[in-house]
């Protein structure tokens, strides 16, 4: 079954994208295998035409697309450009107790982000399934780097904090536990309680 579902992908591949030549490829976890009875999710992938860039899209057993993106290389070593996470509606609503929905796919962008060298490289976001940012972080040469930030689905703050060379520096505010944390490299100075008018100024 697995063999068809991909004969049509490779098709429908070839005559929407300009890769020179559409590869099927195999994945146990996220190892790739050759054993196709072993997959556990699978994708497709091809040399853009003219570009040193392969694209991979990858699916899970049920043709859901689990991610895009490029590599530098053959091998899909080296990530390289803007990468997308999917998710299921119904799955983070079940995991969550949520009630989001759509009436025309069970799909969603979960994150995205942008990859240089292989390293994580700018902003990277999460979101909720109906498209709100849930949370963000920002990384330099794959190292998180700036502010950092996580909001609750009616948008406010839930978690902010910074990062200085992927280590946490400064003053933390963790509104879902109410304290207030100050760390030096990455090693925890002081707790504190959080204030309900600092809880409202951070919101």
């Amino acid at each position: 079954m697995l063999k068809y579902r991909l004969l049509i992908l490779l098709l429908f591949l070839g005559a929407t994208t300009a890769f020179a030549q559409a590869i099927p490829i195999y994945f146990n976890g996220n190892r790739v295998t050759t054993d196709k009875e072993r997959a556990t999710s699978y994708g497709v992938y091809g040399k853009l035409s003219g570009e040193d860039l392969w694209v991979l899209k990858r699916y899970d057993l049920d043709d859901n697309l689990l991610f895009s993106g490029a590599y530098k290389d053959e091998q899909l070593t080296k990530p390289h450009g803007k990468f997308i996470f999917y998710g299921s509606i119904f799955d983070y609503n079940y995991q969550n107790f949520s009630n989001f929905k759509n009436e025309t796919t069970d799909r969603y962008i979960t994150q995205q982000g942008e990859y240089v060298d292989g390293l994580e490289q700018g902003k990277w976001t999460d979101y909720f399934p109906d498209g709100r940012i849930m949370g963000y972080r920002n990384y330099v040469n794959g190292k998180l780097e700036g502010e950092t930030a996580f909001f609750n689905y009616k948008g406010r703050r839930m978690l902010v904090g910074h990062y200085k060379g992927g280590l946490r520096v400064g003053t933390w505010y963790d509104l879902k536990k109410k304290i207030k944390e100050v760390f030096e490299d990455d090693k925890l100075i002081s707790t504190t309680k959080l204030k309900k008018a600092e809880i409202l100024e951070i919101e």
